[in-house]
């Protein structure tokens, strides 16, 4: 009953209801389309209440996530580089650490899950002296708060936790 198309979508007929079309599995795209320097470095002194204003006030943070750090500057601005992972699973975020480039702000969708944290120092310490990121927005938990609060990097997240995420692997055939 199931016929495979070209694209990343599965067509899927079900009997008497017509085709659906669902994704199957995750996505990482490597390739990226990145904003222009100059634009992106004038919405630096811009409050970004107002930015979420006129984009129609769809584009604002969930009031649970809140700066935990002491960035260097007050306001930073970087690509995004979105990551959505499973509730308390990091895996995804893993491969964001390897794709991040220097200035990029990861943003992490973890199903509002408050159980588990999705990264620590560890993890921190690559991004900032590795990878150097300009920040990370965490829809979760994080870890090693105090370690890591003092990294210059902006960081966002829901609330600190001692559990640490369960990485899911993935057996190649």
């Amino acid at each position: 009953m199931r016929e495979q198309k070209r694209s990343d979508l599965n067509h899927i007929k079900i009997q008497g209801k017509g085709d659906y079309k669902m994704a199957v599995g995750k996505r990482i795209y490597l390739k990226r389309h990145m904003p222009d320097k100059e634009v992106m470095m004038q919405f630096k002194n811009i409050p970004a209440s107002n930015t979420c204003d006129v984009m129609g006030r769809n584009a604002a943070m969930n009031p649970r996530i809140r700066l935990v750090s002491q960035p260097k500057e007050q306001m930073a601005v970087g690509p995004a580089l979105t990551v959505k992972a499973r509730g308390g699973d990091n895996l995804a975020l893993h491969a964001a650490l390897n794709i991040a480039q220097e200035g990029d702000f990861i943003v992490v969708s973890n199903e509002e899950d408050d159980t588990r944290s999705l990264m620590g120092e560890i993890m921190m310490a690559y991004l900032r002296y590795d990878r150097k990121i300009a920040g990370i927005v965490l829809d979760g938990p994080i870890r090693d708060i105090d370690e890591i609060g003092k990294s210059g990097i902006s960081r966002y997240t829901a609330q600190a936790q001692h559990r640490a995420a369960r990485t899911k692997r993935v057996r190649a055939k």
